[in-house]
């Protein structure tokens, strides 16, 4: 049988079981065999995927377990966030023009910005 079956019918069986059906009735002869293939293949590619899909999962578990801070370490970071937040709220603001320009204007000439 297998040497019946082309290259062309080979490659559309590969594609989707959808293709073997359209094939398998082409072929009523082979029906019963390209149809058993194409389901047995798509058996074994569901078990792949369930594999992978296994796979990502714990990976995904063992970067979080070491990479993600823990509890402890978690709140002393925020805790620094929060100070960080209130030392930078404690400057004074700064003025329209240092905020667009990036320099503050010169004492001698107010009209003309003094770099940093």
């Amino acid at each position: 049988m297998s040497q019946d079956v082309s290259n062309s019918i080979q490659t559309q069986l590969v594609r989707s079981f959808g293709g073997a059906e359209t094939i398998a009735a082409q072929y009523p002869q082979y029906a019963a065999g390209i149809t058993a293939a194409a389901k047995a293949s798509f058996l074994a590619g569901d078990q792949w995927a369930y594999l992978a899909g296994i796979a990502a999962v714990l990976l995904g578990a063992v970067l979080v377990f070491f990479f993600f801070p823990k509890h402890a370490a978690e709140e002393a970071m925020l805790a620094r966030f929060q100070a960080e937040d209130a030392l930078s709220s404690e400057l004074p603001p700064a003025s329209p023009q240092t905020a667009v320009s990036g320099f503050a204007p010169s004492p001698s000439n107010p009209g003309r910005p003094s770099p940093p």
